[in-house]
């Protein structure tokens, strides 16, 4: 009979990690308690000094989490590649936000966002100046149960997603010339980046940090949060 409760115990566990968390309907473990997990990570403000900073500050969290004592507008300033927007004659340029944040995030003005490998490497190169054998890892194109994973390993992860989890329209009216393509860009009007914390597969819940509110983390629904991530590519950043 023991052998028997114990081939069971290994089955199951060997379906939960060859399996997504969801195939199981949230009740994942032996016991019967929905599947969980979350990290105390300490929230923190963009604002007022960075108004559009929401990923540079968003990496900062996850920095702060890792030991480091980092200051979102150092990490701005000093390890962000920065690319303003210019106008010759009657044609804005910048840059692609893949490769270069488009704009000042310290600016309410001609001030956008960036994708994951401008914020990849702005944190590598923090890293590297403070010693550490730490990297951060450009996640993007990751599941939900691979976000969820991080978690349980104690590992916080960047995601983009937008300010309402609805989806990500662009500016019909505002757009700039891609300068390394030629390319017309055309931004998301409301891109929005925070720091997953947690998750709860029974409520359905993501706890996140918000740039935006930093007095607390804040539970968002699984599935309003997903169809949005996944439109934006599923992009997300963690260090380990």
């Amino acid at each position: 009979m023991l052998v028997a409760v114990l081939l069971c115990a290994l089955a199951f566990i060997i379906l939960r990690f060859a399996l997504p968390a969801h195939a199981f309907g949230g009740v994942t473990d032996l016991l019967g308690i929905t599947r969980s997990g979350s990290i105390a990570v300490e929230p923190m403000s963009q604002l007022p000094e960075l108004p559009n900073g929401c990923e540079i500050t968003s990496l900062a969290v996850c920095l702060r989490d890792r030991g480091f004592n980092v200051d979102n507008t150092k990490l701005a300033e000093t390890y962000l590649r920065r690319v303003p927007i210019t106008v010759k004659g009657t044609t804005r340029y910048g840059p692609d936000p893949e490769d270069a944040y488009a704009g000042d995030p310290r600016s309410k003005r001609d001030a956008y966002y960036c994708f994951t490998k401008p914020i990849t490497q702005a944190a590598n190169a923090y890293l590297r100046d403070q010693g550490s054998d730490l990297s951060a890892h450009d996640m993007s194109g990751c599941s939900l149960d691979d976000i969820e994973r991080r978690i349980d390993e104690g590992v916080p992860v960047m995601v983009w997603t937008t300010l309402d989890a609805s989806t990500p329209p662009t500016h019909s009216s505002v757009s700039w010339t891609i300068s390394s393509s030629g390319s017309a860009y055309y931004p998301y009007v409301n891109l929005h980046c925070m720091v997953v914390a947690g998750y709860d597969e029974g409520r359905r819940t993501l706890t996140m940090c918000n740039p935006l509110d930093a007095s607390e983390p804040i539970d968002y629904d699984i599935d309003d949060f997903t169809p949005t991530f996944e439109a934006l590519g599923s992009r997300a950043v963690a260090i380990w």
